[in-house]
C-alpha cells in the first residue's frame, strides 16, 4: 500500500499538511505503507484542471503555469480571502506549525518557491527528499530557531540543498540540462496527479495499492479521513495495527472542561446576553446534514459544559440568496472551473465525511438536489425541533423537502399530530415573520463573513479579542501571524466586524474540529485569566498531553 503526498512549498495548506504527514508517518507499521513526497507546481496543476482531459492530451503548456503566486481564495476581490488567511492561521496554530502567514502572495517568494520546487524535484531518494522539502517549508514560511537563515534566492537555496547532498548550483544557469529535467519532472508531477491521483489541487493525498488508485483525500483537514480508510485497508489485509492519534473530539473536550471547572464567561461589558453559540445551516446542504448530528450531540454538550446558556441556537439560512450576495455559484461545486473537483469531489467527500462521522449505512446524497429548502427552513424556524428529523429525512430516506406535503409528512413521522405539522407548513408559507426571520439569518451569516453552510459561530463570550490577538502573535507558534491577521481582517469587511463585536467564526463541515479546539483554549484562558500559561499550549497535541491523567485518558479516535 502507498501515500503520495503531492505538495507545493508555496502553499500555506501544504506547509501545515507536511507537518502533520511527518507526525502520522512516525506511528505506521514498519513497511505496511509507503510513503512518498511528490512536489507539484499548484498552477501547472490548476491549469490542467482548468482545460481537462482534452487539453491534457493536447499538451497544453503546464510548465510555463509555474507555481501560482496565491491560493485562489486569496486573489484580490474574492470573498472568501479574509477567512481562508484566518483559518491557516488558526491550523498553523492548532497543530503546532510555525507560519508567517504575512508573506502570503508575496511575488518574490513565490519566484523564489519556482527553484525551492526545482530542487525536490531533483533530489534523489525518499528520504533526501522529504527532509529538504520539510527545510524548504521552513525557509518559505518560517521555522523557528532550528531554521536556517536563508532567503530563497539561488545562491541561498543551493547552500541549504547542499547540507542534503543536492548539488543546486543548476539554479544560476537558466538554460542547463539539469535545469530543464528539474522543470520536466515537475511538468510529469502534475500530469500525473491530474490523471491518475485525480486531484484537483494541493495538499492532496492518493492512497493506492498495487499501482492502483484505492482513493484520493483533497486538503491537509482530510488526513484524518486518510487515516482512517488505511486502517480499514489494513484490517482487511490481517495488517499490523497502529496506534490511534489521541484527538480532541467534542466528547472528551466536554470531559476536560468539566474536569477543570474551566468556563468561557460572559463578556465584560456586555448587556448581559452571556456567550453564544449560533449553528447556520439549510436543509438543502449535505454537508449541514453531516456536521448536524455532531453538533446538536457532543458539541452541544460541550458547550454547555463551558458555561454557554441553552448550548447551541440553530439558525437555517438561505445559502441561495446568501452566495448571492457574496457572488459565488448558486451550487458550489457545479460550476467550479476545475475537471477533478466537479467530477469527484463532492460525492467522494460526502461519502468519506459520512464515514468519518458514522452515518455511512445511513447517509445518501438526495436524488432531488438541489432541491428548494425555503419553506423546510421557515418550518425549522419556527419549531426547533424539526430540525433534526427534516435532515434525516432528506439525507437519509431521500425525501423531497422542496415538496410541502412530504415536509408535512416528516412532521406527522417524528411525532407531531396532523393538525400541528399542517398548521407549521402553512406558517412556513405565508407567515411574514418566519420569512422576515430567514432573510434576517442570512443577512447575519453575511454581515459576519460566513461564505456558506454549515458555520458554527461563538460570540458574546469573554476573552475573545484577546486570544485572537494572542493567538495571532505567538512566537512560537504560529510566529508572525499577526500581520496575516490583519491582513484577513483587512481583506474582509464582513470578518472585520465579526471580530469588532467579539465573535469567531468556523465555516464547513470539516472546521468543526477546530472550533472544538478554540472553545477549549478559551474556556482554559478565561480560567487562567490571561495569565501563566494560558495560551502558552496552543498545539493540541500538547494541550492533549498536559491534562490527560491515568484515570481521565483522551480517547483514542
Amino acid at each position: 500500500m502507498e501515500v503520495v503526498f503531492y505538495f507545493d512549498v508555496g502553499c500555506a495548506d501544504s506547509h501545515v499538511a507536511a507537518h502533520r504527514v511527518a507526525r502520522w508517518t512516525r506511528d505506521l507499521p514498519p513497511a505496511s505503507v509507503a510513503v512518498r513526497w511528490v512536489p507539484v507546481a499548484r498552477g501547472a496543476l490548476a491549469e490542467l484542471n482548468r482545460v481537462g482531459n482534452a487539453g491534457a492530451r493536447a499538451g497544453v503548456g503546464v510548465r510555463d503555469a509555474g507555481v501560482a503566486p496565491g491560493s485562489p481564495a486569496l486573489h484580490e476581490g474574492h470573498p472568501r480571502r479574509g477567512q481562508a488567511v484566518l483559518d491557516v492561521c488558526l491550523e498553523s496554530a492548532r497543530h503546532g506549525v510555525m507560519l508567517d502567514a504575512s508573506t502570503l502572495g508575496d511575488a518574490v517568494a513565490a519566484r523564489g518557491v519556482r527553484d525551492a520546487m526545482r530542487l525536490v524535484a531533483v533530489a534523489e531518494g525518499e528520504a533526501v527528499r522529504r527532509r529538504l522539502a520539510r527545510a524548504l517549508f521552513k525557509v518559505r514560511w518560517g521555522g523557528g530557531s532550528d531554521a536556517l537563515e536563508v532567503d530563497l534566492d539561488p545562491a541561498h537555496l543551493a547552500m541549504l540543498s547542499a547540507a542534503f547532498g543536492v548539488d543546486g548550483a543548476f539554479l544560476a544557469s537558466p538554460g542547463s540540462a539539469r535545469l530543464a529535467a528539474a522543470d520536466a519532472e515537475l511538468e510529469a508531477n502534475a500530469r500525473a496527479a491530474f490523471a491518475d491521483a485525480r486531484a484537483p489541487g494541493v495538499p492532496c493525498f492518493a492512497l493506492s495499492r498495487g499501482g492502483e488508485l484505492q482513493t484520493m483525500f483533497y486538503g491537509a483537514d482530510r488526513l484524518a479521513l486518510l487515516d482512517a480508510r488505511v486502517r480499514a485497508e489494513l484490517a482487511a489485509r490481517g495488517g499490523l495495527p497502529y496506534p490511534r492519534p489521541v484527538a480532541l473530539d467534542a466528547g472528551s473536550a466536554g470531559e476536560l472542561v468539566r474536569r477543570n471547572r474551566w468556563a468561557v464567561g460572559g463578556a465584560q461589558g456586555g448587556q448581559g446576553q452571556g456567550p453564544r453559540v449560533d449553528f447556520f445551516f439549510d436543509l438543502v446542504s449535505p454537508w449541514s446534514y453531516l456536521a448536524f448530528g455532531e453538533v446538536s450531540g457532543p458539541i452541544d454538550a460541550l458547550c454547555r459544559a463551558a458555561g454557554v446558556p441553552g448550548g447551541v441556537t440553530f439558525r437555517p439560512v438561505l445559502l441561495g440568496a446568501l452566495f448571492k450576495q457574496i457572488g459565488t455559484a448558486s451550487v458550489p461545486g457545479a460550476k467550479v472551473d476545475n475537471v477533478n473537483l466537479r467530477r469527484y469531489g463532492m460525492r467522494q467527500d460526502f461519502h468519506d465525511w459520512a464515514q468519518h462521522r458514522g452515518v455511512a449505512g445511513r447517509a445518501r446524497l438526495n436524488a432531488k438536489f438541489p432541491f428548494r429548502s425555503s419553506v423546510a427552513n421557515r418550518v425549522c424556524c419556527a419549531e426547533p425541533r424539526a430540525v433534526g428529523p427534516l435532515f434525516r429525512a432528506g439525507w437519509e430516506q431521500d425525501v423531497d423537502l422542496g415538496d410541502e406535503a412530504q415536509v408535512e409528512r416528516v412532521l406527522v413521522d417524528a411525532g407531531f399530530d396532523g393538525h400541528a405539522a399542517a398548521s407549521l407548513v402553512a406558517r412556513a408559507k405565508s407567515d411574514p415573520e418566519l420569512r422576515r426571520q430567514l432573510e434576517a439569518n442570512t443577512a447575519d451569516a453575511v454581515a459576519g463573513g460566513i461564505c456558506g453552510a454549515p458555520a458554527i459561530r461563538l460570540s458574546g463570550a469573554r476573552g475573545i479579542s484577546q486570544v485572537w490577538d494572542e493567538l495571532t502573535s505567538q512566537v512560537p507558534p504560529p510566529g508572525g501571524a499577526a500581520r496575516a491577521y490583519r491582513l484577513g481582517l483587512a481583506r474582509s469587511p464582513g470578518l472585520q466586524a465579526s471580530r469588532d463585536l467579539g465573535a469567531v467564526t468556523f465555516w464547513g463541515n470539516d472546521r468543526l474540529d477546530a472550533f472544538v479546539w478554540f472553545l477549549v483554549v478559551l474556556a482554559r484562558y478565561n480560567a487562567a485569566n490571561g495569565k501563566g500559561d494560558g495560551v502558552a499550549l496552543w498545539d493540541e497535541q500538547r494541550l492533549i498531553h498536559s491534562f490527560a491523567t491515568p484515570d481521565a485518558p483522551f480517547a483514542r479516535l
